[in-house]
């Protein structure tokens, strides 16, 4: 049984506390660099509240794919200080490029004009970091 889709299918398209609890406490135990739960994408889409520890604690995760979620989980709610501080530190030249990436989209270009310039002069590969900080710098 694929355990991403198990996951999925319990979750449904009306989650309630109850099972973003269950599936929160099934992700949390799954911290391997390549976990059996691949991603989190579904609970990104749920956009709750209480999830935002989940996601926080997300940021640290082995796995890029988890990390990259967390940032679109908290993204996808309020900025908190916090929130916005972790999110700014991983826009840098040595988290993966899809997590930077991720980063730079769940900022405001207003308020974090200084980080976004910064990423512009990331060094990457076919210059994807570079390009992403660009593209959000021309929104203001």
């Amino acid at each position: 049984v694929d355990r991403n889709f198990a996951l999925m299918q319990y979750l449904g398209d009306t989650a309630n506390e109850s099972k973003i609890k269950f599936a929160e406490r099934l992700l949390r135990a799954d911290q391997n660099m390549f976990p059996a739960f691949e991603t989190t994408t579904k609970l990104v889409g749920i956009k709750s509240e209480l999830l935002r520890d989940f996601f926080r604690s997300e940021l640290k995760h082995k796995s890029e794919t988890r990390r990259r979620d967390a940032v679109n989980g908290l993204a996808g709610l309020k900025f908190q200080p916090e929130d916005r501080t972790a999110v700014r530190a991983l826009v840098n030249g040595t988290e993966m490029y899809s997590v930077v990436i991720a980063a730079i989209n769940a900022l405001d270009p207003k308020l974090d004009l200084e980080v976004l310039r910064k990423a512009a002069a990331i060094p990457s590969r076919n210059d994807q970091i570079k390009k992403a900080a660009e593209q959000r710098l021309g929104g203001i």
